[in-house]
């Protein structure tokens, strides 16, 4: 499968060398504002083509089928790589490609894929916030969880990618950083804390983490303070991204796509909840006594310290 979309990526890079010549991302701009309208067609097909690739690439709806079962089977360092690392870099390739060859060129050449690419990020955006969301309310494995969490928030770091840049809204690179930096911290932070639990209950299921409170204080509070920025809730780093997209989504005045971020936001609390309900509100007596490392007590304070200072 990934292979297939890697092939995406390139089919839809060879339309772009073909109009242009070019392999700059300047140069192709250029040669997209000068195009005949009659390249209208390939300039959308390559357009597509590489939205499909990188939409694998960040585990995106409905694109992200891959990510629960490779999330669940990889080595858990393996895991939290693919879950922060390589989407940053997928984002981050994704945000020049759109912006620099995208944006204008076709735009000036009459045609109005300008208008039609953000309404397709807004899309792929809202079903990635929708069925990642929906999804992670049925997992009792955390690694599943996480990884439907990890679609959902590849919804909410579309979103600025997607809205109208405009007089009142002139910028969104801010905002995609801002949350990409929380998401980074909160989601290292929590695979971190699984690798203890599971270490110690001998399996990954939810039910790992009963009693937390009372078999590793801190590594529970800090764990709290990771699960509060993966729900949005106030005086954390994951709080104030969602706010900032919100408040530029609005801005933009794109209302419905606004609605489905904080319907969607909600709808999360169940499941993050759970959590700390395990953590909090059920008995520890008699199970395994959790040790943790000095490396990963280390990873997962510097995480909830960070994400708290963001906030």
């Amino acid at each position: 499968t990934g292979a297939i979309a890697s092939a995406f990526i390139l089919y839809g890079m060879s339309f772009l060398y073909g109009m242009s010549g070019s392999t700059h991302l300047g140069e192709i701009n250029l040669a997209l504002i000068g195009a005949d309208p009659s390249f209208s067609a390939m300039i959308y097909l390559s357009f597509f083509l590489l939205l499909v690739g990188f939409g694998f690439k960040i585990a995106a709806a409905p694109f992200h089928m891959w990510a629960p079962d490779v999330y669940q089977g990889a080595a858990t360092p393996i895991a939290a790589f693919l879950s922060v690392v390589s989407k940053s870099a997928a984002f981050a390739i994704l945000f020049r490609v759109i912006y620099n060859i995208y944006l204008l060129g076709p735009e000036t050449a009459g045609m109005p894929i300008h208008h039609d690419i953000f309404l397709a990020l807004m899309v792929m955006a809202a079903v990635a916030m929708i069925l990642g969301n929906a999804m992670a309310l049925r997992q009792a494995n955390m690694r599943r969880l996480l990884a439907y969490s990890g679609i959902a928030n590849a919804g909410y770091l579309l979103v600025p990618l997607g809205i109208h840049l405009s007089s009142v809204h002139a910028g969104n690179f801010s905002e995609l950083f801002f949350y990409l930096i929380a998401y980074y911290l909160m989601n290292l932070g929590m695979f971190a804390v699984l690798m203890v639990v599971s270490r110690a209950a001998g399996h990954e299921e939810m039910s790992g983490f009963a009693g937390l409170y009372h078999r590793a204080p801190a590594t529970a509070i800090a764990t709290l303070i990771l699960i509060l920025s993966l729900a949005g809730i106030p005086f954390t780093g994951g709080f104030f991204g969602k706010l900032f997209i919100l408040l530029g989504t609005i801005s933009a005045q794109e209302y419905w796509l606004a609605l489905v971020m904080m319907l969607t936001s909600v709808v999360s609390f169940y499941y993050y909840f759970s959590i700390a309900r395990q953590m909090f509100m059920r008995p520890g007596h008699g199970l395994k006594e959790i040790r943790l490392p000095v490396p990963l007590g280390v990873t997962i304070w510097l995480c909830a310290a960070f994400t708290l200072l963001l906030g």
